[in-house]
């Protein structure tokens, strides 16, 4: 997916988000904040749990 749609998914789900700040998250230059991890699960259609790795056993 494109950085651009990801920035509208992000925006849909509730997080405006800068794509220099986007960026930073995806390279590591910048801590996720515990909102935006909500934000990023519903943009991607995963539960937070799955996003984090979180397996259910």
């Amino acid at each position: 997916m494109k950085q651009k749609e990801f920035l509208a998914r992000l925006q849909t789900a509730g997080l405006d988000i800068s794509p220099t700040s986007l960026s930073r998250l995806e390279g590591q230059y910048r801590l996720v904040q515990d909102y935006e991890v909500v934000a990023i699960a519903k943009a991607l259609d995963v539960s937070v749990r799955e996003l984090l790795g979180e397996t259910s056993e």
